[in-house]
C-alpha cells in the first residue's frame, strides 16, 4: 500500500495538467497474500502487489478515461495525455457536471498494520490439527484464506483529495462429504487479521456439512422461515440498491409510486425495522467516500418501518437542487434476541442459512428468485429436527420486512462472496414462498 503523502504527490502530477479542462484521478494500491486448499492439500502462499491509476478527463463537452499500472512522473503525465487524445473522438455530453471539489472526509478505522504473509500463516497451523480430527473424516474442504492491505486515493483538478487505507482478512471454505451429497460453507471477514479465527471457520464449514447429511424432501409452498444473518444479507443487498432517486426515476425500484413519486416518508415495513449506516462505526468500519468522490455520512435509511432517506448522486442533486446523499458502504440493523430464542418460539418452519444465488425477476417490487444453500433445516415444536433439501425461493424482501415475526441478536456478516460489512439479526417471517425443490447440493 502507499502512504497518504505518496498518493497525494503522485495524483498532484495528474490533476495539474494544463492540456485538458478537468481531471479526476484514482489511485488504488493493494498488497495481498492468500493460501488455498483443495481437498486436503494446502497450496503454497500466493503473494500479489498491484497499483493502478485511472484518470478521467474533460475537454470541452467530451470525456475520456485511461488506466495504467506504472506510476512514475513521466508515466502519469503520459496517462493524462492519452486520455486527452481519446477525448477528441468521444461524443459530446449533453450536460457538463463538474468533477467534485474539496469535501470534508475523515479516515475510517478500517486499517490495522500487519505483516501480509503472517496473516495467513495460521491457516496452515489450524488445518494441520483439524485434518487429523475424527469429526473431519469423510470430508474434503475447498477455499482460501487471504489477508490484504490497500490504499485508495482520489484527486481532482477542482481541489479534491481523499485518502483511505484499509486492511482485510477473510476466509471462505466449503466442505463436501466424500460422496459429494452433503456440503457446508463458512465465510468470515475481519479488519484485524488477529480477529479472524481460521480454526473456527474450518469447524463451522465441517459442522454444517455433517448436519446436512441425508436431507429429506419437503413440500414447497408458503412456510414460516427463520433466515440467519448471512441469508438476510443476500436478501437485503438488492433491496438496498433500490434506495436511489435515479432508480425510482427509471422505474427500477419498489420505492416508486404509480404517479412517479417516491415512497420517501411512508411506512412500508414492520415498525421494528430500522436500517442505518455509518462508515465510522468501529464494529463495521467501511469506506468514508465513494469512488466518485462523494463523502459517505451516517444515515438513517429506514426508521421504525418508515423510508427515511434516498441516495442522491451529483447529477440528481444538481437537477433537483437537493443535497447529495452517497450510497451506504455498510448496513446496521440492531436487534437483541439470540437466534436460539427465535427457533425455540417457532412451532413449525424452516431455518435457512444461505443462498447459492438470488436473481432479480422484477425490479419494480424487488422480486427475487434463487436456491437456498449451505443448510436448510426443519423446525418442529421449537427444535431443529432434520435437514431438508434445497428449495427455490420466490419472494420480495419488501414482503419479508413487512411480515417479520421476530428478530435475533445482530451479528457481523456480509453478502456471500463479496465484502459489504453488515450488522444483521436473524429474522423469522411468516408464509415465505418456496416454489419447488432446487436439486442443488
Amino acid at each position: 500500500m502507499m502512504t497518504r503523502n505518496e498518493c497525494e504527490a503522485l495524483l498532484a502530477i495528474a490533476v495539474q495538467s494544463s492540456d485538458v479542462d478537468e481531471v479526476f484521478a484514482t489511485l488504488n494500491a493493494t498488497d495481498s497474500c492468500s493460501r488455498s486448499i483443495a481437498g486436503r492439500l494446502l497450496l503454497p502462499p500466493h503473494r500479489m502487489r498491484n497499483t493502478e491509476i485511472t484518470v478521467t478527463v474533460r475537454k470541452g463537452r467530451r470525456y475520456a478515461m485511461a488506466s495504467g499500472n506504472v506510476y512514475d512522473e513521466t508515466s502519469v503525465r503520459d496517462l493524462v495525455a492519452r486520455a486527452g487524445r481519446h477525448a477528441q473522438f468521444m461524443p459530446e455530453a449533453p450536460e457538463i457536471i463538474p468533477f467534485p471539489g474539496t469535501v470534508d472526509s475523515a479516515e475510517s478505522p478500517m486499517y490495522r498494520e500487519m505483516d501480509i504473509s503472517r496473516g495467513v500463516d495460521g491457516f496452515e497451523r489450524a488445518l494441520e490439527t483439524f485434518l487429523v480430527e475424527p469429526s473431519f473424516d469423510g470430508m474434503r474442504v475447498f477455499g482460501s484464506a487471504t489477508s490484504a492491505s490497500s490504499s485508495l486515493a482520489l484527486a481532482s483538478s477542482g481541489g479534491l483529495f481523499l485518502y483511505q487505507p484499509s486492511s482485510l482478512a477473510n476466509a471462505h471454505l466449503r466442505c463436501f462429504s466424500d460422496d459429494g451429497m452433503s456440503t457446508g460453507f463458512s465465510e468470515r471477514y475481519a479488519v484485524n487479521p488477529a480477529d479472524l479465527d481460521l480454526r473456527e471457520v474450518l469447524e463451522s464449514s465441517a459442522r454444517g456439512c455433517g448436519q446436512w447429511r441425508n436431507p429429506s424432501d419437503i413440500k414447497p409452498g408458503r412456510i414460516t422461515t427463520v433466515f440467519e444473518p448471512r441469508a438476510l444479507a443476500d436478501l437485503l443487498r438488492p433491496l438496498l440498491q433500490q434506495f436511489s432517486r435515479r432508480a425510482i426515476e427509471q422505474d427500477q425500484s419498489f420505492l416508486r409510486r404509480l404517479d412517479g413519486t417516491s415512497f420517501l416518508g411512508t411506512k412500508l415495513f414492520h415498525e421494528s425495522v430500522n436500517f442505518r449506516s455509518d462508515p465510522f462505526d468501529a464494529r463495521v468500519p467501511s469506506m468514508p467516500f465513494t469512488s466518485e468522490g462523494q463523502s459517505v455520512h451516517a444515515e438513517d435509511w429506514v426508521s421504525n418501518g418508515v423510508i427515511a432517506q434516498l441516495v442522491t448522486d451529483r447529477y440528481d442533486a444538481r437537477k433537483s437542487a437537493s443535497a447529495e446523499v452517497a450510497p451506504p458502504t455498510n448496513l446496521i440493523m440492531d436487534a437483541a434476541a439470540p437466534v436460539s430464542d427465535i427457533v425455540a418460539s417457532t412451532e413449525y418452519g424452516l431455518l435457512v442459512r444461505g443462498f447459492a444465488n438470488l436473481n432479480i425477476l422484477d425490479p419494480k417490487n424487488c422480486l427475487l428468485s434463487g436456491s437456498t444453500r449451505d443448510g436448510v433445516f426443519l423446525i418442529e415444536n421449537g427444535k431443529i429436527t432434520k435437514p431438508v433439501k434445497n428449495l427455490v425461493l420466490r419472494e420480495t424482501p419488501v414482503y419479508l420486512l413487512k411480515e417479520i415475526l421476530a428478530m435475533g441478536h445482530a451479528e457481523l456478516t456480509s453478502t456471500t462472496g463479496s465484502y459489504f460489512p453488515m450488522l444483521l439479526p436473524s429474522i423469522r417471517v411468516k408464509d415465505v414462498m418456496f416454489t419447488q425443490l432446487s436439486g442443488l447440493v
